[in-house]
C-alpha cells in the first residue's frame, strides 16, 4: 500500500508500479551512455538510457489578431528556448499565431492566410534554426477548418 495511505483517513488504495524500472544513476554517468538507434526495435521496449530531450513549453501573452506582435514573442520565445536554455524541442499554445479569441474571424479566409504568412516570417527569420517547434495555429484544409499543431525544424 502507498506511504500516504497511512497517513491519511482515506481509503487504501494499491499503489501502481511503473512497467519499466530504471536504476536512479547520476545525470553524467547517464549521459556518457551512448543512445541506441537500433530503428523499430527502439518502440518495444523502455526508452535508451542515453537519450535526452530539452522540451520548452511556452506560455505566451498573445493577442487575437495582432498577427505581427504574436508572430514576434513568438520568435523572442524560439530563441529563447534554444539559446538560453539549450531546448531541442519547443512546444508553444495553442493558437499562439492568430491569438485565442478569434471567435467569428475564424469563419473568414484572411485569418488562415496571415498565420501562414507568420510561420512564413517565422521560418524566415530563422525561429527554427537548430529547434523543433510546435505552432499551434488554425488551418484550412479540404473546406474544414481545424484547430492545428504544426511542426517545424
Amino acid at each position: 500500500l502507498c506511504e500516504s495511505s497511512k497517513r491519511t483517513k482515506s481509503i487504501s488504495v494499491p499503489c501502481k508500479q511503473p512497467r519499466f524500472r530504471r536504476p536512479l544513476l547520476p545525470p553524467v554517468a547517464m549521459s556518457s551512455v551512448p543512445a541506441r538507434n537500433d530503428g523499430a526495435d527502439d518502440l518495444a521496449g523502455p526508452p535508451s538510457r542515453g537519450s535526452y530531450v530539452t522540451v520548452a513549453t511556452c506560455n505566451l501573452n498573445q493577442w487575437a489578431l495582432d498577427f505581427d506582435g504574436n508572430a514576434k514573442r513568438t520568435l523572442r520565445s524560439c530563441v529563447a528556448a534554444r539559446d538560453v536554455h539549450g531546448a531541442s524541442y519547443r512546444l508553444g499554445p495553442e493558437l499562439e499565431l492568430c491569438g485565442y479569441g478569434c471567435e467569428d474571424h475564424f469563419l473568414e479566409s484572411d485569418t488562415f492566410a496571415h498565420c501562414w504568412e507568420s510561420l512564413a516570417w517565422l521560418l524566415d527569420a530563422g525561429a527554427t534554426d537548430g529547434l523543433l517547434c510546435d505552432f499551434g495555429m488554425p488551418v484550412l484544409h479540404g473546406g474544414a477548418r481545424y484547430n492545428c499543431r504544426v511542426l517545424v525544424r
